[in-house]
C-alpha cells in the first residue's frame, strides 16, 4: 500500500436529517444524464462538499432506480483512500441528493488533456492506484463498470479518487 493509504482522510459525517437548506449551494462541478454535482458549504460546520443532485423524474424515466440504490449502498459500505467518501443522502420532492467528499483537484480527464501524455513514472503511479482500487473493490465483491478519466478525481496531493458508482 502507498503512503496515501496510511493517511486515509477522515471525512466529516453529516447528520442523516440533513436537507439542502443546510447548505449554501454554489457552482456546478459537473453534469450527467439525470443530474449535476454542485459545490456546497454546510452552513453550521463550514465544511465543503460536492452535492450530487439527481432528478427523480429522470432517474425513473431512464430506469436507473436500482443503480442509484446500488450506488448508495456501495458507497456507504466501502472505505478506501482512493474512493470518494459518501457522508449523507437525503431527498426532497424533486431530487435525490448525495453529499460527497469534495475533491479539490478536479477530473483526471482535465489533467490528461493538459499533459497530453504521461511519462512512464506518472503512468505507473496512476495505474498502481487504479489497481489498488480494483483489488479492494473485487475483494468486497463489487464490480465497477464505468472506469474512465472523467470518473477519476485528483486530490490535493495528486492521488486519484474514484467516483460515480451508478453502474457498479
Amino acid at each position: 500500500m502507498t503512503d496515501a493509504n496510511a493517511e486515509q482522510v477522515q471525512v466529516a459525517k453529516l447528520d442523516q436529517s440533513t436537507t439542502l437548506q443546510d447548505f449554501d449551494v454554489g457552482v456546478t462541478l459537473g453534469t450527467g444524464s439525470f443530474g449535476r454535482v454542485r459545490l456546497a458549504t454546510h452552513k453550521s460546520s463550514k465544511t465543503v462538499w460536492a452535492i450530487k443532485m439527481l432528478k427523480k423524474v429522470e432517474v425513473v424515466r431512464l430506469q436507473q432506480v436500482e443503480h442509484m440504490i446500488s450506488e448508495k449502498t456501495i458507497l456507504k459500505r466501502v472505505a478506501h483512500p482512493f474512493i470518494v467518501n459518501l457522508s449523507a443522502t437525503f431527498q426532497d420532492s424533486r431530487y435525490l441528493y448525495m453529499a460527497l467528499e469534495f475533491i479539490v483537484g478536479g477530473e483526471f480527464f482535465t489533467h490528461l488533456r493538459k499533459a497530453g501524455r504521461l511519462d512512464n513514472n506518472a503512468a505507473r503511479f496512476y495505474a498502481g492506484q487504479i489497481t489498488e482500487i480494483f483489488e479492494y473493490l473485487h475483494s468486497s465483491d463489487t464490480i465497477y463498470r464505468d472506469l474512465k478519466p472523467e470518473n477519476l478525481l485528483l486530490d490535493s496531493k495528486g492521488y486519484l479518487k474514484l467516483t460515480d458508482f451508478g453502474f457498479a
